[in-house]
């Protein structure tokens, strides 16, 4: 009976276990995805138009997540479009949130 119970309890925890592995992911692919990172925020840096200074660059499982703030619309999708040009990105996720507020000029 103790066993029977104990071998239960076992072979409930191994299952119930592995699922928290489903989100994990290897160094290889930790490191993979710190080089898309850096290079979708090297291609955001790159922009002559815009240079995001606002906007931070995440990656998991070769998914771009872009957060920050932006000033128009047209920044959001040279944002978008400038990470999804490097090589081995799956998708692009815009978390950017649109400035409502006005630049206001330096007191001199």
């Amino acid at each position: 009976m103790v066993y029977t119970t104990a071998a239960a309890v076992l072979v409930v925890t191994s299952v119930a276990g592995c699922a928290g592995w489903t989100n994990m992911r290897g160094n290889t692919q930790y490191g993979a995805d710190q080089r898309m990172a850096k290079e979708a925020q090297a291609a955001l840096e790159r922009d002559a138009l815009y240079k995001f200074p606002n906007v931070d660059v995440y990656c998991f499982r070769g998914q771009v997540q872009l957060g920050g703030v932006i000033n128009h619309e047209a920044q959001r999708e040279a944002a978008i479009r400038d990470a999804s040009t490097v090589p081995g990105i799956l998708g692009v996720k815009d978390n950017m949130m649109l400035n409502t507020n006005p630049p206001v000029a330096p007191v001199q």
